[in-house]
């Protein structure tokens, strides 16, 4: 069983440099660009979200690519469910 992952495996990154953003606005950029807009991040208001100074994507780097990158520096996870949504969890969190 697969799951949407191989469309995001097909798509190129865009090549981008973004500075002070948050983890689920750079996620919302790059799916943006390819046009994917299923996604849902989910936050308390006792969260805080991770801030990125500079997020830099650079050439030949597919979209799949580009988001695991961003999960194990911010030691979260991008998933998809079932219903074909991404979502983003940070460690720790339910």
């Amino acid at each position: 069983l697969r799951d949407m992952f191989f469309f995001l495996e097909s798509k190129k990154s865009p090549e981008l440099l973004l500075t002070n953003v948050s983890l689920s606005y750079a996620i919302m950029v790059l799916l943006d660009y390819v046009g994917f807009s299923n996604y849902v991040f989910k936050r308390t208001d006792n969260d805080e979200e991770l801030i990125i100074p500079y997020f830099f994507v650079g050439p030949d780097q597919n979209l799949a690519e580009t988001l695991q990158q961003l999960a194990m520096s911010s030691q979260s996870a991008i998933f998809f469910d079932e219903y074909f949504t991404v979502r983003k969890r940070l460690l720790g969190h339910k």
